[in-house]
């Protein structure tokens, strides 16, 4: 608080280039520093923050809708796609309309980005984005997005979004993990239960429908 009883804004200084460097080569310092999105610095949640930081081999979110983790996967793929070459983003979706809305959310963060950081657009479709780098060997990355299919033969990064949805979920989630070797059946990362992208409201005490579903009493 300042002495007028106001707000004071605080922000984080970088005070050194190599600070600044070290900052933007992690996904969440690019997006942090330097995104843009409807022409406002992008501004992340912090559990948006600590999905972008967390590095295991599987990542698996229980969360409600409406959360904006559709956009996270979407900023996650271009900034990998930049700080990286010769990679490749899979983000799987539930329908043919929310794969090409994440391909808008990645083009239009993409244009906003400062120049002297951007990669070179070279492919541009509603499914597709690839990026040539600017080192001398122009390598791309890509981003793939697809409706709920598969998505076998890719490396690199896979994203799920909205699996409990898919009607063919479990498909879906062993053809998008790692083969082993020959003869090797991938066991089921899915546990036998079906997930649900959100849990149900509970009932109140005073809900005659939350009487009836306790146990040991039967539903007229």
């Amino acid at each position: 608080m300042d002495g007028s009883g106001g707000r004071r804004d605080l922000g984080i200084v970088k005070k050194t280039e190599q600070e600044f460097a070290e900052w933007i080569a992690a996904e969440w310092g690019l997006l942090c520093g330097l995104a843009s999105f409807d022409d406002e610095p992008l501004e992340l949640e912090p559990y948006q923050i600590d999905f972008l930081r967390n590095r295991p081999r599987f990542r698996w979110v229980t969360k409600s809708q409406q959360v904006g983790f559709s956009f996270v996967f979407a900023f996650e793929a271009l900034a990998r796609c930049h700080l990286r070459d010769k990679h490749t983003a899979v983000v799987v979706s539930y329908n043919l309309d929310d794969a090409k809305e994440k391909i808008a959310i990645a083009r239009q963060v993409h244009e906003e980005l400062p120049l002297a950081y951007q990669k070179r657009l070279v492919v541009d479709s509603k499914t597709e984005l690839a990026f040539e780098s600017n080192a001398p060997h122009n390598q791309l990355s890509r981003i793939i997005s697809a409706p709920s299919k598969a998505p076998r033969g890719k490396k690199d990064d896979v994203y799920l979004d909205e699996l409990a949805h898919y009607v063919n979920d479990r498909e879906v989630c062993r053809g998008s993990t790692a083969q082993g070797a020959p003869g090797h059946r991938p066991q089921d990362p899915l546990p036998a239960q079906r997930h649900r992208a959100a849990p149900r409201p509970r009932a109140r005490r005073s809900d005659p429908l939350h009487q009836a579903r306790r146990p040991g009493l039967r539903q007229g």
